[in-house]
């Protein structure tokens, strides 16, 4: 027989409960603001581009002197690297209702969180494009498909052209060829999205990556899935390495193969601008002064004026490959 209780449905005081903390989106790493290395020093006024003096070296001189012959000068030359400078900046605005009545107070330190984040995101982006490209703004040294292959657009990328371990050594010897100096100890720099970073990882055969660390007694790259320095390039694998949808097809033609960007970078790769007046090296946090006629409106944005662009093409080499688990249809 029942039990004469009072229950919730006799009072109706249940109701829902609600988390006060509050989480965020999974967010990726941001590496590629660290490799911008370069940045002015000494600026003679401020303007809205930043010019770069790069000397041209001397030829070697290899001929004798002759005992009665004098020397001819030779006239000093430079190129220029230039960089432009613009505004970025994104904001959160808030009412007063939401701000007064939301169950999860305060919201400021929420919106000065996301704000913060979308800045280093942007920043990132920035410096992304200048190292690996975008649209209107490719990199100068770029290999597609393989190192031996004549292929020199993205559209003519196929399915089977993935990354190899010989790939990397090319990419090495071909920094080391100009000249370039290693950025991480005595490594280069490598950036490599996972979907590239897997069929690299799973390549066979002497001097490719599974083999060197099978043979080698090293098992924590392995057990950890992390490629680590291989080919003298410290490797980076990165979500964020520039993907270019639907590009390759394999015969030249209109692509529906994805097509990755795969980038090694040396010292002085990229130079990073900003405004010295009004900016920084990184971006302001900046509280928007309320300006509605009933001071209703609050907010919290970020600022920047600054940019980056690519300062010694010879310190970076890039590969332009698919992946065996990308959008290949």
């Amino acid at each position: 027989m029942p039990i004469d209780v009072t229950t919730q449905a006799n009072v109706g005081w249940d109701k829902t409960a609600y988390n006060l903390a509050v989480d965020y989106a999974l967010r990726p790493q941001l590496p590629f603001n660290a490799v911008a290395d370069v940045m002015p020093l000494n600026l003679d006024h401020p303007g809205a581009t930043i010019k770069f003096k790069v000397m041209t070296e001397m030829a070697a001189a290899v001929t004798a002197l002759l005992e009665d012959e004098d020397v001819t000068p030779v006239d000093l030359a430079s190129t220029e690297v230039t960089l432009t400078l613009a505004e970025y900046g994104n904001a959160i605005r808030m009412s007063p209702v939401l701000t007064g009545t939301g169950y999860i107070l305060p919201f400021d330190p929420i919106a000065a969180e996301l704000v913060g984040f979308n800045a280093a995101l942007s920043l990132d982006s920035l410096a992304r494009d200048a190292v690996q490209g975008k649209s209107g703004s490719e990199p100068t040294n770029i290999k597609w498909a393989s190192p031996t292959s004549t292929e020199s657009a993205d559209n003519e990328v196929d399915t089977a052209d993935t990354f190899t371990g010989a790939f990397a050594r090319f990419l090495h010897a071909k920094l080391t060829a100009n000249n370039a100096m290693p950025s991480s100890g005595n490594a280069f720099t490598g950036f490599i999205h996972p979907d590239v970073a897997y069929d690299f990882q799973q390549d066979t055969g002497t001097g490719n990556w599974l083999a060197a660390y099978q043979g080698s007694g090293e098992l924590d790259p392995l057990k950890m899935n992390s490629i680590g320095v291989f080919a003298g390039i410290n490797w980076v694998v990165t979500p964020r390495s520039r993907l270019i949808t639907n590009a390759g097809n394999g015969t030249g033609g209109a692509g529906n193969i994805d097509v990755y960007a795969v980038s090694v970078v040396g010292r002085q790769a990229v130079c990073k601008g900003y405004a010295q007046a009004t900016s920084g090296p990184l971006p302001d946090l900046r509280a928007i002064p309320v300006t509605d006629v009933l001071s209703r409106f609050s907010g919290i944005g970020w600022y920047w004026y600054g940019g980056f662009a690519r300062y010694r093409e010879a310190a970076q080499y890039h590969a332009r490959v698919a992946s065996s688990i990308g959008a290949n249809t």
